[in-house]
């Protein structure tokens, strides 16, 4: 995940589990969004980034082997003032549902990246 000195706002966070994070755009410009997440053998994550209630991006992890617990997902929006980027994780997988399962790092970036 990159980082710039040209950033004009910057959100981060963490979450342990399941569930959604929101970013209210203060600016009218494009908006980075980036997640990272660790999962564990048998699950099934689903990331979903949407803008103001449209999905415009999304990855479903396949079956986990040894060695690949991180899924990415990273895309760009053009935003204007008051657009409410969501991160929503969700998964079918019983063993996701746990808490301190499944663990994502969020960075929501606007500016020049």
């Amino acid at each position: 995940m990159s980082s710039d000195k040209n950033l004009i706002s910057h959100q981060s966070n963490v979450v342990k589990g399941l569930g959604s994070f929101t970013h209210t755009c203060t600016t009218k410009n494009m908006y980075v969004c980036e997640v990272r997440c660790h999962i564990h053998p048998g699950s099934q994550v689903t990331i979903t980034f949407s803008q103001s209630g449209s999905t415009t991006a999304s990855v479903t992890s396949k079956p986990v082997v040894a060695g690949q617990q991180v899924i990415n997902l990273r895309t760009i929006f053009n935003c204007a003032v008051g657009d409410v980027i969501t991160k929503t994780l969700t998964s079918s997988a019983s063993i996701d549902n746990q808490l301190n399962t499944v663990l994502s790092f969020t960075k929501i970036n606007a500016g020049t990246i």
